[in-house]
Parts: C-alpha cells; sequence; structure tokens
C-alpha cells in the first residue's frame, strides 16, 4: 500500500511539474469570412484548480474595435486550454467557445460558436474555425521612449490675420 501511494504521489508531482505555462499575452491573426485578417489579443492567467485539480484560467480577450472580452470557463487538461468568449446582443446571449493545444509558445484554436437562433449574424457561419496564436512579451506592447526634445503637441503656426501681423 505503502509503494502504491508512493507512485501516485510521483505521478501527481509529475503532472504538475510539467503543467503548461500560459500566462501572459498571445496574439494571433484571425481571418474573417469576408477575406479581412483583424489581430486578436488574449491575455492568460492561470488562476487556480478545479475540483478534479486541473488548472482553472481566467483573462480577456480584446477583439475587433478595441472591446474587452471577459474569458470564463476556462481550463487547461494536459496541453489542451479551453474556454468561453460570451457577449450580449439585442437577440441574446452570444456564447463562443474556443479549445487549443498547446505546444511551445504556439497555441492552435479551433473556435465554435454555439447554436444562435439569428444564423445571419453569426461571424463565424456556423463552422469552426481554426487559427494560431503566438506567445509575445510584454515589452512588445509598450511603446518607445519619446524624445524629450520633441513636444507632444506641435508649435501652431501663424495664420496669415493673427493679431500681430499687419493688416494690409
Amino acid at each position: 500500500m505503502k509503494i502504491l501511494f508512493a507512485l501516485f504521489a510521483t505521478l501527481v508531482f509529475v503532472v504538475a511539474g510539467n503543467a503548461v505555462d500560459i500566462n501572459g499575452k498571445w496574439i494571433a491573426q484571425v481571418p474573417d469570412p469576408r477575406g479581412s485578417i483583424y489581430e486578436r489579443i488574449f491575455t492568460f492567467q492561470v488562476s487556480g484548480e478545479n475540483w478534479r485539480g486541473d488548472p482553472t484560467v481566467i483573462g480577456t480577450l480584446k477583439g475587433r474595435h478595441n472591446i474587452l472580452y471577459a474569458i470564463s470557463e476556462g481550463i487547461i487538461i494536459a496541453d489542451t486550454i479551453s474556454f468561453v468568449v460570451s457577449y450580449p446582443t439585442l437577440w441574446g446571449p452570444v456564447r463562443i467557445k474556443y479549445k487549443g493545444k498547446i505546444s511551445g509558445d504556439e497555441i492552435k484554436f479551433t473556435v465554435k460558436q454555439e447554436k444562435h437562433h439569428v444564423v445571419r449574424f453569426n461571424h463565424l457561419g456556423g463552422y469552426p474555425q481554426e487559427f494560431v496564436a503566438k506567445s509575445v512579451p510584454e515589452s512588445f506592447f509598450e511603446l518607445p521612449p519619446r524624445n524629450p526634445k520633441r513636444p507632444l503637441i506641435p508649435a501652431r503656426p501663424k495664420s496669415p490675420t493673427s493679431p500681430t501681423s499687419p493688416i494690409i
């Protein structure tokens, strides 16, 4: 019995030690049905464990028009991440399920919208969409340092009818 417990404890530590680290920002170039490509920025944070001991994930998704959506129901099992993004519409809430396979600094996502009674507004067209997100360092989002000799707002040129110019 002690040997069985020791093997189980070792297995638990090995699995916990091999947990995938997805904390941070991830960027994906996603094509839409019309052929345009837009950027999605995922921010992930492993927040704890569920009742089975699998890591849970919280975070945000920055989609089109710089709108932030909350990530819910996030979970990591082995090298697979899954979560849901929901948002309200005039026709009721829309839930989009993301499932991805993590390998190194990439996540290959498959995205599927749950059934919605207004199909014509389904930007995924009812079909799964696939794309790859890549991990990026936090410094990727930092602005370059500003040149202190250059003013933030350029000086406004004087108009020819300003009070300091002679009226002819």
